[in-house]
């Protein structure tokens, strides 16, 4: 499954070892959002490890779990930092 996790970690080394973390199950397209192509064993792999870096009321993590099998054209202006996955379906 094709799935897009975005966060908002307040403390700085959290947030870093989230993003370190991260890049161990996708491709970084920002600073706080990656693009993930997963199994259901690896995602719930990662959310178990990602979910340990919430530790205060105003931090998240966004997990947008893309299932059904629709095309998803993706349009990118400026530097393309997108996944080298070239079919990627979205609901």
């Amino acid at each position: 499954m094709f799935i897009i996790v975005s966060y908002d970690i307040t403390d700085d080394k959290l947030r870093n070892k989230l993003n370190q973390t991260l890049k161990d199950f996708g491709n970084s397209v920002q600073y706080s959002v990656f693009e993930c192509n997963l199994s259901e064993n690896q995602f719930a792999s990662m959310k178990e490890k990602t979910d340990r870096f919430i530790q205060d009321e105003s931090d998240s993590i966004r997990y947008y779990l893309l299932l059904q099998k629709k095309k998803l054209k993706t349009i990118v202006t400026g530097k393309d930092k997108a996944s080298a996955e070239k079919s990627v379906y979205i609901i």
